[in-house]
């Protein structure tokens, strides 16, 4: 399995995602995908094979009665649901439907209304809840009380605390004593004395005349801004006022609402419900046919004959019908009962593989949409010429690899590019060295002083040989010569043999198994050193007898890089196991010590947020950031948005959390966006964009 049930579990899609078909980058600004991301056809790949389903139909139907409903399996166990108890969950039954639908009839509102409405009086308020609206209630009336005393009492007769028309009249003679009323709140007093109603007509009102109230006919009032009369009517009516600008409310067409004209000089005007919306002369604004409870089974419409209202949903599907396109191919099964569709992506040729290792660079071609259509791999090629100073190089390197042994220190000069060998040998171990070293040969006799240090060598043969110079036979009375050792033959006298001598400061260099040089110590005395390769280097013995022996660079394959007369850089062939020269692929070049790519232009930042991204506009690298904006309060179809997205790069709309498509449901130029639909004040504008 290519991942565990834990990967699987822990899988979460986002809302409203879906691929917009013909439009890759739409698609890519819903969904970034991610270096770990996988795909949602593997996910469900790998959950069929760990749990070894095999692929099946099963029809399902519903059975109900009024207490229970039924699932029914084709292939299956049938499961029932029963009805819910006050203990347990379970369906809705047929009883407790009815007992829902009487109490939403008893609240007096339509279901789903969330507060009672708006109410005549003053005393509970508009769009409140039954708790609320019962508190005010009983507020109102524990405010209000009663004290009626005898009416012939010199005190006030009927005192009236709180409340609009606690005490009312209903036809029988009430008389104060004393009539006088005590207007408290007002700081005064009413003298019924004073009032007087004799001659009233109709139209006139009471009025003080600094004596007596009495019945007053008004004068013409004079206009004032939107003030230009009062209107008269009859004993049963209320006067009312007409204002200029628009006529009295008793004018304005029926089934209308009053509102302000937020564009012209603020007059109110009337507001007329139109298509699916109506208004009852109750005060309820309600859709065309609108029905109390319709069900989950029910969809709201226009019928075929006009009509508005609530329509049974269709039970079962007509057909399914799906087309082939260049980048999916589907696969439909019961098209007209349980529709099955299966979509998988058209195959483009490409070979299913790994692309790309140390030494090579994968290549790939994409199409318009996003998929890869060829595939391969280049070797990355860097020749010697692309790599700076490579003498300075493998010096650094040798003084590297070359490692001091016993009694021998190296010193590397940088700047001078030498590297000096020093023995600290101590003399007396050469000493010890070299006797142990020295057998005598026949007719030798071999001494060695070690408190003295001296080595004598003395013959006791009286053996001749016959020796020969430089190709020259040896001649009497001539001078033999051993070029390169310090010994000489003066053929002076006629005992040839005790003329040989020997340099006093020469010794014999017995010991030595390698390549070997030559060092003086400080008193005079030549002693052997033996020249060994260290760690990548090699010595090897020089032409011939007297060759001069070479000490080369042998490490990982380096001795073997030959000039590539060009610049270069130098690598570690794992695969080969080797060092190689890197040759430079396609738009890369070296310039003196720089290595260059050729491509887009531009400067990366040195700094960066979280989420940032690069993005290439055809000529130049630039980098951007998300925006996430949020707005509400928004009216109409305008929405700002606080700075200009980036061009050519996604821009996602949610309106409420839906998701909204470009074109179809909104157009943007600059940082305007024009909605196709009208937003209200409660609507969450959420924007997710790009910008520099």
């Amino acid at each position: 399995m290519k991942y565990s049930i834990t990967d699987l579990l822990s899988i979460y899609l986002p809302k409203n995602i879906r691929k917009t078909r013909d439009n890759l980058s739409d698609f890519q600004g819903r969904v970034a995908p991610y270096a770990n991301s996988i795909r949602l056809y593997d996910v469900i790949k790998d959950t069929v094979e760990y749990l070894n389903i095999s692929p099946s139909n099963t029809d399902l139907s519903l059975t109900t009665t009024a207490t229970n409903v039924t699932v029914n399996s084709s292939n299956g166990t049938d499961a029932t649901i029963a009805a819910a108890t006050t203990s347990t969950a379970g369906v809705m039954s047929a009883t407790d439907k009815t007992n829902l639908n009487a109490l939403i009839t008893l609240s007096g509102v339509s279901a789903g209304q969330t507060h009672l409405g708006t109410f005549s009086g003053s005393i509970i308020p508009d769009n409140t809840t039954i708790k609320a609206a019962l508190q005010s209630l009983e507020t109102s009336i524990s405010s209000i009380s009663y004290t009626l005393g005898n009416l012939s009492s010199s005190t006030s007769a009927i005192t009236v605390v709180g409340g609009s028309n606690a005490v009312i009249g209903s036809g029988v003679a009430l008389t104060l004593n004393p009539s006088n009323i005590s207007l408290s709140t007002l700081g005064g007093s009413l003298n019924l004395s004073q009032l007087s109603t004799t001659g009233a007509t109709n139209g006139q009102v009471i009025m003080f005349n600094g004596t007596n109230y009495q019945p007053t006919t008004l004068a013409s009032i004079t206009t004032h801004n939107s003030l230009s009369s009062i209107q008269g009517g009859t004993t049963s009516q209320y006067y009312h006022l007409t204002l200029n600008g628009y006529n009295s409310v008793e004018n304005f067409p029926q089934l209308s609402l009053a509102g302000r004209d937020a564009v012209g000089t603020g007059v109110l005007q009337p507001i007329t419900l139109a298509h699916s919306l109506t208004f009852s002369g109750t005060g309820t604004i309600s859709l065309v046919n609108d029905s109390t409870s319709p069900g989950n089974s029910y969809y709201y419409g226009t019928n075929s004959s006009g009509t508005k209202g609530f329509f049974t949903l269709p039970s079962t599907v007509t057909q399914v019908t799906t087309s082939d396109s260049s980048d999916i191919d589907f696969t439909t099964t019961n098209p007209t009962t349980t529709p099955l569709i299966t979509a998988s992506l058209t195959t483009t040729g490409v070979t299913a593989s790994s692309y790309g290792s140390p030494s090579q660079v994968p290549t790939f071609s994409v199409d318009s949409k996003g998929r890869i259509t060829s595939a391969s791999s280049t070797n990355i090629s860097i020749t010697a010429s692309q790599v700076t100073d490579l003498v300075e190089v493998t010096q650094d390197m040798l003084s590297t690899f070359l490692q001091a042994g016993s009694g021998v220190t190296l010193t590397y000069n940088d700047t001078l590019n030498t590297l000096t060998i020093d023995s600290t040998t101590p003399n007396e171990v050469i000493d010890d060295r070299v006797a142990s070293l020295l057998q005598a040969g026949s007719g030798i006799t071999l001494t060695y002083n070690d408190p003295s240090n001296t080595l004598t060598i003395s013959a006791t043969g009286t053996g001749y040989s016959t020796v020969q110079d430089d190709g020259t036979p040896y001649t009497q009375r001539t001078t033999l010569n051993f070029k390169g050792y310090g010994l000489h033959v003066n053929d002076d006298s006629t005992n040839l043999r005790t003329e040989v001598q020997l340099n006093t400061n020469l010794q014999l260099y017995a010991s030595l198994t390698g390549i070997g040089m030559i060092a003086k110590d400080a008193q005079g005395v030549a002693y052997e050193v033996e020249i060994e390769g260290g760690t990548g280097i090699h010595v090897a013995s020089g032409l011939g007898v007297l060759g001069n022996p070479t000490i080369s660079l042998d490490h990982l394959g380096i001795e073997d890089l030959v000039d590539p007369n060009a610049d270069r850089i130098m690598f570690w062939d794992d695969s080969a196991s080797t060092m190689q020269w890197l040759s430079l692929g396609t738009n890369l070049s070296i310039t003196g010590t720089t290595l260059n790519a050729a491509g887009g232009t531009g400067t990366l930042p040195p700094t960066a947020d979280t989420g940032d991204f690069l993005f290439f506009d055809g000529t130049n690298w630039t980098q951007i950031s998300p925006v996430r904006n949020t707005q509400t309060n928004n009216t109409g179809t305008i929405i700002t948005l606080p700075s200009t997205p980036l061009a050519n790069t996604p821009l996602t709309l949610y309106i409420n959390g839906l998701l909204k498509e470009p074109v179809e449901d909104y157009t943007i130029s600059g940082a305007t966006i024009t909605l196709a639909m009208n937003l209200v004040m409660t609507d969450k504008v959420t924007t997710i964009y790009y910008t520099t």
